[in-house]
């Protein structure tokens, strides 16, 4: 969160299954030429959003009386992109 508001980190976070972790230098991306940077902020919300809704639509899901599902990972459009399915 300290990425969106230059904030202090607030929480620390342990996995429990396989995870992928994007670690970023804040100083790095400051560093970063007008349309590098904005390129990296557009991927970075987009990984954001996709979260947050993979996220909405499985509790509008449950709330709805469904069964919770095995979670699909909301980042498959960005691992497309890649060339590395």
């Amino acid at each position: 969160m300290g990425a969106f508001d230059n904030a202090p980190r607030s929480a620390s976070v342990q996995a429990t299954t396989d995870t992928v972790c994007l670690a970023t230098d804040l100083r790095l991306v400051e560093s970063l030429p007008g349309t590098e940077r904005m390129a990296f902020g557009y991927v970075l919300y987009r990984i954001v959003a996709a979260i947050l809704a993979e996220r909405l639509r499985e509790t509008t899901r449950v709330l709805m009386g469904g069964q919770p599902r095995r979670r699909r990972n909301p980042l498959r459009w960005l691992i497309a992109m890649s060339g590395r399915e």
